[in-house]
């Protein structure tokens, strides 16, 4: 609409859309779908994206970071897309960092009152160089929390030499010379001793699928992503966003939509190979030789940072992640 937003407010009228001017001080419009909201509900908070400006009719409320959603009224029903924030790739012959994980829940019922959202922060960059280091702790992305519900932050790629990656929303990649192997992300074949210990609040089987893991026996690997496994050094592959978001949001990929937690690759090491590309959806690439640092995953998609290069790259970091709530009645 191009002008301040504070909420929506649905009548059961004709298709008609009116608006005017509230006590809040912004605007409430007036609109009338198969479902309406009941006459007494207004919502606030994030980015508004009317219904008028999106392609199936819903109005959008979407959080690039953390804030509140407030609901005024009754209960909604809305659609839920959490996406948490991306691990960070491992340092120095580094695997790539996992997506984060990547949750759509549809058709959510959300009581009045405030809600807080929490947008995960991307895993830090890795700073192990040549000659090594410890690896850092902090490359394991962070939640993406909204009510009951949580997206799990990324794994993070493994450095060599006694590195560690770590499990996740999407798996961190293992490392070249040392570093431990990649790890699993979190979905229903995730094992029960791996939900037990990273995930001690869910039961096993988990029931949804946020990620996978980071490309098995392949070193430096790929982070996984939402959509894929790791595959070979190339991070994997995200997914289109269930709620159909503009182009402002996520990034393109390989068929139509925007796409969001692709896996970070891993490096290019030996000397002669190629870095590993990020994962549609946000993973950046891997570093490669001599000492070409790897590509952060991109902001507000989960993405997976790429690992280090061969000497002195550092890692890029986790992309932050997102909520977006599609309201529905």
């Amino acid at each position: 609409m191009g002008r301040p937003y504070r909420g929506y407010i649905g009548f059961a009228t004709n298709q008609t859309q009116y608006e005017l001017a509230n006590s809040l001080g912004g605007i409430v419009s007036l609109f009338e779908r198969n479902q309406t909201l009941a006459s007494d509900v207004v919502i606030t908070g994030g980015t508004v994206i009317p219904s008028a400006s999106t392609p199936d009719g819903y109005d959008y409320h979407v959080f690039t970071s953390s804030g509140t959603l407030n609901i005024i009224g009754a209960s909604i029903s809305c659609d839920l897309m959490l996406i948490a924030g991306g691990g960070g790739g491992g340092g120095r012959l580094g695997g790539g960092g996992g997506a984060g994980g990547y949750l759509y829940l549809p058709n959510i019922s959300l009581s009045s009152g405030v809600h807080v959202v929490t947008v995960g922060a991307g895993g830090a960059a890795d700073p192990v160089t040549f000659p090594n280091s410890g690896q850092g702790n902090d490359q394991r992305g962070n939640n993406t929390i909204i009510s009951f519900y949580t997206a799990y932050g990324g794994g993070g790629g493994s450095a060599d030499n006694g590195g560690a990656s770590t499990t996740g929303g999407s798996g961190g990649g293992g490392a070249g010379n040392g570093g431990s192997g990649s790890k699993n992300g979190l979905n229903p074949s995730t094992p029960a001793p791996i939900i037990a210990d990273d995930f001690p609040s869910l039961t096993h089987p988990y029931a949804y699928t946020q990620g996978y893991p980071g490309t098995p026996g392949v070193a430096p690997a790929g982070g996984g992503g939402a959509g894929a496994a790791g595959s070979g050094r190339n991070g994997g592959i995200g997914k289109i966003g269930d709620i159909p978001m503009p182009g402002s949001y996520g990034t393109p990929g390989p068929s139509a939509g925007r796409w969001f937690a692709g896996g970070g690759g891993g490096s290019g090491w030996p000397n002669a190979t190629p870095s590993g590309a990020g994962g549609s959806g946000g993973g950046g690439t891997g570093g490669g030789p001599p000492a070409v640092d790897g590509i952060d995953g991109t902001t507000n998609t989960g993405g997976g940072g790429g690992g280090g290069g061969q000497d002195s790259g550092i890692s890029g970091a986790g992309g932050s992640g997102l909520i977006a709530i599609r309201i529905l009645v």
